[in-house]
């Protein structure tokens, strides 16, 4: 295994006005395809690579009922910067794109992407309560077919990021059991198909946690290099491969190289939504669906499950 100290060739500010464009192949000086542990200038970790770590037959089962399922990869453009910006909400200035070496190349409106979420969702606005996926409420015996899986990357995050996991496991005992995936640090897993993001970072994950993601490769293709820009450092995600990331730092896709329907990548992101501590038991949150009034909080009292349970 190797082990790097990544450089900075950029400061984060140059890199956050980069934030909904693209990156290209040319940006990366080091592209991992082997086991590697990466350190940030300050020491901590950015982020660790795992060549052919999982089981390939639960990988396969995995990529089966998630590719093959009807109408699960829907037509999305909500994605936040990850979809690609429009020019006319760029909030920072062309003037400091040029300073960093940087070409823009933001599109003209975000496109629609192919992804879907398996798992868990907490409450917001539109729908103020706790609830399942539409993947699980539509597919039950596929979801249950993916769960070794999913175990599977659970304990890989286990064994490689111990602090990280360990601060992760705490807050999933004081949740809701309908409301993680069971004997996993996970309530949720968003799915993607041969999607080139764009420049971002994950939001609404658990800080104290860290990104976890693999991706499952099938027919002939090169590129969608997962880069973190600033470090101008790219990873190479195929099959059984796990990454382990700080996905607070601005990361994004290269462009695919390939010919259209010769190929598929499905790259799948494990996580904890920070908010479903708040959740309430499955019968809770139905009872707060019939009951709730406009206006009415999301979170009335900043309080665990556990601690609400005591």
């Amino acid at each position: 295994m190797q082990v790097l100290q990544a450089k900075a060739y950029y400061t984060p500010e140059e890199i956050e006005a980069r934030a909904g464009q693209y990156i290209s192949a040319s940006e990366v000086e080091t592209l991992l395809q082997e086991d590697t542990d990466v350190y940030k200038p300050d020491g901590s970790i950015l982020l660790k690579f795992r060549k052919r770590t999982t089981s390939s037959d639960s990988a396969m089962v995995a990529y089966k009922e998630l590719s093959q399922t009807k109408n699960y990869f829907p037509g999305e453009n909500n994605r936040g910067t990850a979809t690609g910006k429009s020019r006319r909400s760029e909030k920072v200035s062309e003037k400091v794109i040029r300073k960093a070496g940087f070409q823009s190349n933001t599109v003209a409106s975000p496109l629609p992407v192919r992804s879907g979420v398996v798992g868990y969702f907490d409450r917001y606005t539109r729908i103020p309560y706790c609830r399942q996926s539409a993947f699980n409420l539509r597919y039950p015996k596929e979801f249950r077919l993916c769960v070794p899986f999913i175990r599977a990357i659970n304990n890989i995050f286990s064994s490689e990021c111990r602090d990280r996991y360990a601060a992760q496991l705490a807050v999933v005992k004081q949740t809701s059991p309908d409301f993680y995936i069971r004997d996993t640090v996970f309530t949720t897993v968003t799915v993607n198909k041969n999607w080139q993001t764009a420049i971002h970072v994950d939001a609404g994950d658990l800080k104290e946690g860290f990104g976890v993601m693999t991706a499952f490769s099938a027919g002939t293709y090169d590129g969608c290099y997962l880069v973190f820009p600033r470090y101008r450092i790219g990873v190479d995600m195929r099959t059984t491969d796990v990454l382990l990331a700080d996905v607070h730092e601005y990361h994004g896709n290269t462009p695919f190289i390939g010919r259209s329907g010769q190929y598929n990548r499905i790259s799948c992101v494990f996580y904890y939504r920070s908010n479903m501590r708040y959740c309430g038991t499955a019968q809770e949150e139905l009872e707060r669906a019939k009951n709730r009034k406009p206006g009415d909080p999301l979170y009335p009292e900043k309080l665990t499950y556990g601690e609400r349970h005591a």
